[in-house]
């Protein structure tokens, strides 16, 4: 079972029985094999949110770039939630919190939509109220969501939240909470991940 459109954990599984084969190769096979297939160390994932979120997440960008004066992307928002929600697994270290959280919210609808636009030959296709975002995380980040997910698969058989339902969930559920005023003051912890 793949745990995200990209299958991290298929990709590991391939690197790690790749370079096995390589221990019985000699020394160029080793190096061109290196020079041939780097290790992705980012994966970029593709989500959907309520587009009244992403407009508050962008003006919640804003902020931030006021802070900083650099500019700061929804991605890297995203990103910075997702490794906060990694933190949150690894100190609470129970599965059934987790599986909690994520069950609580609904996910964006599977339904997709194909419009009249068409790009290069390929028709347009779009979630109609929602928003996508792309943000791109370490291979080793993702590979924790995903072990996740197949450790929750024990206990919970038929869930089937995927890796970008995690970035969506943690990333609806915080601009839904600091828009409702339940996060009073997250730009110190913002610019800690950021420092």
């Amino acid at each position: 079972m793949k745990f995200s459109q990209l299958d991290v954990i298929g990709q590991e599984y391939k690197i790690i029985k790749e370079r096995k084969e390589l221990k019985n190769g000699g020394l160029f096979r080793k190096v061109l094999y290196f020079i041939l297939n780097r290790r992705n160390p980012k994966h970029i994932f593709n989500f959907y949110v309520p587009e009244y979120l992403y407009m508050r997440a962008i003006s919640f960008c804003h902020d931030i770039e006021r802070e900083i004066n650099d500019s700061f992307t929804i991605g890297e928002l995203t990103d910075i939630l997702y490794f906060d929600f990694l933190e949150y697994v690894r100190k609470a270290n129970d599965i059934n919190t987790v599986h909690k959280r994520l069950a609580a919210r609904d996910l964006a609808p599977a339904k997709v939509f194909q419009t009249e636009d068409v790009h290069n030959g390929v028709v347009f296709e779009e979630i109609r109220g929602f928003e996508m975002i792309e943000t791109c995380i370490d291979h080793k980040d993702a590979l924790k969501g995903e072990f996740l997910l197949r450790d929750m698969l024990e206990i919970y058989t038929d869930h089937t939240f995927t890796l970008e339902n995690i970035l969506e969930i943690v990333f609806c559920d915080f601009i839904d909470d600091y828009r409702r005023g339940l996060i009073k003051n997250p730009l110190p912890k913002i610019l800690h991940y950021l420092g």
